[in-house]
């Protein structure tokens, strides 16, 4: 199972794609990249965009990630009136009226 990437894998690509890296940084990089067939289509469809609209594509997906992660936790708070709750509650009742009714047909 392949590691998630991390922010220096993204610091590799970039510096590939710009072509920053030496001969022997480039081969081993691409060596790498043959391993993981995602990783080796991810790198040719990034290398037909420009590098400024990767990092802009980039930062938007970032930003839509916080959303939705900050989306599911609020979510996650819990809310007092959940069906359990609401259970028990309707169970305590139904309880209560039961003694209720037991005492008062008890006094006829």
């Amino acid at each position: 199972m392949k590691q998630k990437p991390s922010h220096n894998d993204d610091q590799k690509i970039m510096h590939y794609l710009n072509r920053e890296m030496s001969e022997s940084e480039r081969h081993a990089f691409e060596s790498e990249q043959l391993t993981d067939p995602f990783a080796n289509d991810a790198m040719e469809g990034l290398s037909e965009i420009s590098g400024s609209r990767i990092e802009d594509l980039k930062k938007e997906l970032d930003a839509r990630l916080k959303q939705q992660l900050q989306k599911k936790k609020r979510k996650k708070r819990v809310n007092p009136f959940t069906s359990q709750f609401v259970f028990y509650v309707a169970l305590g009742l139904i309880i209560l009226l039961a003694i209720m009714a037991y005492f008062i047909i008890r006094k006829m």
